[in-house]
């Protein structure tokens, strides 16, 4: 992988701990153990209020780090790191040098509007950044040679505030990268790289951030460059900003300054990934280029496009499928096409379709009917939803049924080293070897980790359960404290705890369990059988809906009848996510059928001996044997969705309270053999099956190679033609 010129970010770091800037800023270091412990040796107070480590060294006075280079031990830790990160970059014969021999040439450009890397990286909103992120991650250990392309928000997402009545208000925070695990790319002469695009008639200077994942890097594209009008400065401001205008420019700045970028830095992608719909005017700027740099015609050029292009849609509901009005689309990319001679209205033709909600005869350009046009492949991310989007967009395609939609599947995975804690892997390292790693794209060969002693999961489950109630006590008494509300409660580490965490949506229905407080009641707190609930989550800003669920959550937990059995955790991040799939007993998911795509959270709970009790929606119905966890409902939705709500919450209780929480509190000498049954099944069939190991794994064999193939015949056919005299 091409290694891009950079500005340095340490300058005064002692000699012999230099390494440590090397270490800090390649993102190894968050899925590798024994690195994040070594930071954490150098200020564990600071560690445990960030956890990153651009940060804990820019911020350490030199007297500590002028005595931890003398410090033996320290330095001794300090190589051993340095000697894995070296032999990881250096690796020979990596999963995709075995598979797909002398193809490391075919570099795959994959583009996300967000991308879930790191906590100290906040450049993503939820479950599709964080796809993205495990992504990038395991593209890295397999050895696929692959390169993201994303935004730089000044804003980030928001960082969300619970009142002391359980409202969320929104705080839009200044974030600075020069604390941030990136480094600005820098041109041939040494200064910092900016790239002028053409955004909505106006030229925009764009600078280039880059960011090392292990082998492969992302970069990122900022508009808020020094200098430059406030107008501009602002396109990048905030991720899923609520002006649609800035929304149109923001995917000009990630799908037009993709293809610049690549260019500029002498990088040929061979395959263009686009993971949702908001990168797809990368096509325009390909297109743009082979109609009027190369001379291509527009059909022959759109043909070449599309061959080497990969589409992966991720909403199951047409609703939230992202699209332009067209008048907007004509306003800010008119002068564009104007400029390289193609015909603009026939490029919205592609993705035009009535306006959703709109008066007659208005028109908009969806992204995803463009997406799929301008694709050769094209997929959902569990079975469930491929089904669901083939019946969606039949219409897009000529086609008899629904069956002969081109729309494939694969279904999401999560990258296993970032969501499994530390002493989950020394336990499989105990009792599976330590190349289990190396076999997370081999789903029947965990059927091993059912040997793994049942009562050393549960003790090693116990420990993290203990860690996550510290954590929120620690955080739900500084909220109490802000708010000048009463403590809250202590956590008990003996009860059932369940969790749910994902972005509060009417249809995710975070209070199905809220329809009968009495019953709730009884649940939660049964004088031998007690249950804790622990919820976490975001509301769009704009979502009324959505914020009013979270303030009905926030109620329920501030209820003196519910005894403190019910936690609304504020700030939903990926550190608070991987305290919560580290260490709840069940992972708790019940969105309306089939509006799950996936729901890749649940996958992370097995990792760590945790359960899940869910509908049968998303990658659920792939994994769920009956033996590995629960199922909600049947797979029979009804059509009424009231009657289906009632049915689905009727359903829960009545699990919870004959199945799931009697299971968990009938014990023989002191440990309850049917769940920990439950809890190795749980583990031994989630691992492999859905590791993004497995998952990049698929898309390289099954998408990425033959579209790099098709893509190549295609050109070659061009050429053929343009060569022939007739």
């Amino acid at each position: 992988m091409k290694r891009p010129r950079l500005e340095p970010i340490f300058d005064d770091l002692p000699d012999r701990i230099s390494g440590l800037g090397r270490l800090a800023t390649n993102l190894w270091w968050s899925w590798s153990p024994s690195v994040s412990a070594l930071f954490e040796t150098i200020d564990p107070e600071a560690w445990a209020r960030h956890g990153n480590p651009v940060r804990l060294l820019l911020e350490l006075d030199r007297s500590r780090l002028d005595e931890l280079g003398t410090h033996g031990p320290f330095l001794l830790r300090l190589d051993r790191a340095e000697e894995a990160l070296d032999a990881y970059l250096r690796e020979s014969g990596t999963w995709f040098d075995r598979t797909h021999p002398g193809r490391s040439g075919d570099l795959i450009a994959y583009l996300s509007a967000e991308f879930g890397l790191h906590e100290s990286l906040p450049i993503y909103c939820g479950g599709l950044g964080v796809l993205a992120g495990d992504h990038m991650k395991s593209a890295s250990d397999l050895g696929v040679p692959l390169i993201g392309v994303g935004l730089l928000y000044r804003h980030g997402y928001f960082d969300q505030r619970i009142d002391g009545k359980g409202r969320q208000t929104e705080i839009f925070p200044d974030h600075d990268p020069g604390f941030m695990p990136i480094r600005r790319v820098r041109d041939e002469e040494g200064g910092a790289l900016v790239i002028t695009l053409p955004v909505s008639g106006r030229k925009v200077e764009t600078a280039i951030w880059a960011v090392e994942v292990g082998r492969n890097w992302v970069y990122l594209l900022s508009s808020d460059v020094e200098g430059a009008p406030k107008e501009d400065r602002d396109i990048c401001s905030q991720l899923y900003g609520t002006e649609r205008a800035n929304r149109l420019e923001q995917e000009q700045i990630l799908g037009l300054g993709a293809i610049h970028l690549t260019h500029r830095l002498g990088l040929r992608p061979a395959v263009w990934h686009m993971n949702e719909g908001h990168s797809v005017l990368q096509a325009l700027a390909r297109l743009r280029r082979r109609v009027s740099i190369e001379d291509h015609d527009y059909e022959a050029a759109k043909r070449i496009i599309a061959s080497r292009s990969i589409f992966t849609t991720h909403t199951p509901v047409a609703a939230g499928n992202e699209a332009f009005d067209v008048e907007l689309v004509e306003e800010q990319l008119g002068a564009y096409c104007e400029s390289s001679g193609i015909d603009l209205e026939r490029f919205i033709d592609l993705g035009r379709q009535p306006k959703q909600g709109g008066e007659n005869g208005t028109e908009e350009l969806s992204l995803t009917v463009l997406a799929l046009r301008l694709s050769s492949a094209a997929n959902g991310v569990s079975r469930m939803h491929a089904q669901v989007s083939r019946d969606m967009w039949r219409h897009v395609f000529p086609v008899e049924s629904g069956d002969d939609v081109p729309i494939g599947s694969v279904t999401n995975g999560v990258h296993t080293q970032t969501w499994m804690a530390p002493e989950m892997m020394a336990l499989l390292d105990e009792h599976l070897g330590a190349d289990w790693i190396a076999r997370l794209t081999e789903p029947e060969w965990w059927n091993a980790a059912r040997e793994i002693p049942g009562e050393a999961l549960w003790a090693v489950h116990q420990i993290l359960k203990r860690r996550l109630l510290r954590f929120v006590a620690e955080r739900e008494n500084a909220r109490r404290a802000r708010e000048s509300v009463s403590f809250a409660p202590a956590l008990d580490p003996s009860v059932l705890t369940i969790g749910f965490a994902r972005r509060f949506a009417p249809y995710k229905r975070a209070n199905l369990l809220a329809g009968d407080p009495d019953r709730l009641r009884r649940i939660l707190c049964h004088p031998e059988r007690p249950v804790q609930l622990l919820f976490a989550g975001k509301a769009y800003p704009t979502d009324t809906e959505g914020k009013a669920l979270v303030a009905e959550i926030g109620r329920l937990a501030s209820d003196p009848d519910l005894a403190g059995r019910i936690v609304l955790i504020e700030d939903y991040d990926m550190n608070v996510g991987r305290h919560l799939v580290q260490g709840v007993d069940v992972w708790l998911n019940n969105p309306r059928r089939p509006q799950e795509a996936s729901g890749t959270s649940g996958q992370k709970v097995p990792l760590n001996g945790g359960i899940n009790l869910s509908i049968l929606d998303g990658w659920w119905p792939e994994a769920y044997d009956g033996d590995n966890g629960w199922a909600i409902s049947d797979d029979r939705p009804l059509a009424d969705a009231g009657r289906q709500d009632e049915a689905d919450a009727q359903s829960l209780y009545r699990l919870l309270e004959e199945e799931v929480v009697p299971l968990y509190y009938t014990k023989e000498n002191g440990l309850p053999l049917g769940w920990i049954q439950r809890m190795v099944a749980s583990l031994a069939t989630v691992t492999g099956r859905f590791s993004a190991a497995r998952m990049v794994a698929e898309y390289t064999s099954r998408y990425y190679m033959p579209t790099a193939t098709r893509g190549e015949a295609e050109i070659k056919a061009h050429r053929a033609i343009g060569a022939s005299p007739s």
